[in-house]
């Protein structure tokens, strides 16, 4: 139940947290990080580095800039590439988390029939891919947030994949999901 931050073979931090951390994982830029356990996600955000957010008056190290308590436990978490955005499958639904302003805060929900076995963000971080009982979808993951394509499957889908490419100016873009020991590709 504690987190140690090192530089330069250091520890120049630690936090105690409530609960056991089992998942840790930093933005591209490491001013923020998430941790977590089974059900549970703590945002952290790193002042030393902010030129100015609300949240850090007075302070200088990280500071905790929410949790996420949620309902079931976690399948799947990944931040987007360029904007402190995260993306938490857990049960039936994917939240997208914003934690721009100091505190973090639930963008959109995107609900499922059934219970999210994975999902993925496009290399850009303009879309989402989702497997769910037999179906594999992918969603705008910006601003209107909304289903784009629906694929069906005759059994239940996991490890949902981008397959993305650009061939002579054109972008290929595929989608894949397992099924048991299969492998299914959507064009």
């Amino acid at each position: 139940n504690h987190i140690y931050i090192w530089k330069e073979r250091e520890i120049i931090e630690e936090f105690e947290t409530e609960g056991d951390i089992s998942f840790l994982l930093s933005t591209n830029d490491g001013t923020r990080f998430v941790s977590a356990n089974a059900n549970t996600i703590y945002f952290w955000f790193d002042c030393g580095t902010a030129d100015f957010a609300p949240s850090c008056l007075g302070q200088k190290d990280w500071i905790n800039e929410g949790v996420a308590e949620l309902e079931n436990d976690w399948t799947s978490i990944q931040w987007h590439s360029d904007r402190p955005e995260l993306m938490v499958a857990s049960g039936n639904v994917v939240q997208l988390w914003d934690s721009t302003n100091g505190f973090a805060r639930v963008l959109t929900t995107f609900e499922h029939d059934e219970p999210v076995t994975s999902a993925e963000y496009n290399k850009r971080g303009s879309r989402i891919l989702t497997t769910s009982g037999n179906s594999l979808q992918t969603w705008q993951a910006s601003s209107p947030f909304e289903e784009i394509s629906r694929f069906e499957y005759s059994a239940p889908l996991s490890n949902g994949s981008w397959g993305e490419q650009t061939r002579s100016g054109h972008e290929i873009v595929n989608v894949a999901a397992t099924s048991g020991d299969t492998l299914i590709v959507w064009d």
